[in-house]
């Protein structure tokens, strides 16, 4: 008899044992998945996903995906993010709610319009030092000439370079300039378009300059003089004789 009734008390604690673990069982609340831009697709990582109302949360890894549960009956899930709308999502309670895709919409700024103009300030020459400059060098002009002084020496350098622009290299089509096969010798390309060119002459000459201002002298000795190009080619063989001149004079800031 004694025996009968602890069998009937252990039976009834494992019913009470099994019955409190089916009830704490069904009461977790678990939910699982990826959160993402709503607009590019994209999985979001460290977004705060947590359940509404509890401090329980968690945020998503690099991949944007997420695992929480609960037992005290929270069955509504939040995902926020700086830049994005908070988004809920309502549960299924004491279930695993498994594979679930979070869209976050990204959050929409107005900015209202604002139009800035600059405060145009007075011009004025008083006190103003580049205006006073270009007084005081007007006023000595005629003492800044370079004729004005007694005499002076300068070195001169002059170069006078002609080209041909968007020369075509290929002679072999050209009747006449196949027979000069050394253009080729001369050919270059534009700094300035990156078409070939065909360099005519290329003159260069050094001097020293001499004058004197009463009585009235002036002296040019020339000290190198180089010259390149077809035309020294054909010069060589007698072909051109050409003397350019002075095709540079001095410029003369006080005019």
């Amino acid at each position: 008899m004694v025996r009968f009734i602890r069998y009937i008390i252990l039976i009834a604690l494992l019913q009470v044992v099994a019955g409190t673990f089916l009830s704490y069982a069904q009461s977790f609340t678990s939910a699982s998945g990826i959160v993402k831009d709503s607009i590019t697709g994209e999985p979001l990582p460290f977004v705060s996903v947590y359940f509404d109302g509890s401090t329980i949360g968690a945020m998503t890894d690099d991949n944007g995906t997420f695992t929480l549960q609960n037992n005290q009956g929270y069955t509504k899930l939040a995902a926020a993010s700086l830049g994005y709308d908070t988004k809920f999502i309502d549960l299924k309670p004491g279930k695993k709610n498994d594979n679930l895709e979070v869209l976050l919409k990204p959050t929409a700024f107005e900015i209202s319009e604002v139009v800035v103009k600059p405060k145009r300030e007075k011009y004025t020459r008083k006190d103003n030092p580049a205006v006073e400059l270009i007084k005081k060098v007007i006023a000595h002009k005629n003492d800044n000439r370079i004729e004005a002084k007694p005499e002076y020496q300068t070195e001169v350098y002059e170069k006078l370079s002609l080209s041909l622009d968007n020369f075509n290299p290929n002679l072999d089509k050209n009747k006449f300039l196949k027979k000069f096969k050394f253009i080729k010798n001369y050919l270059d390309t534009s700094e300035f378009n990156g078409k070939p060119i065909l360099t005519v002459s290329v003159r260069e000459n050094l001097s020293d300059f001499y004058y004197r201002k009463s009585p009235k002298a002036e002296k040019t000795i020339v000290r190198a003089k180089r010259m390149q190009g077809i035309d020294k080619t054909l010069d060589d063989g007698g072909g051109i004789t050409s003397n350019p001149g002075r095709d540079f004079q001095e410029y003369q800031y006080f005019r």
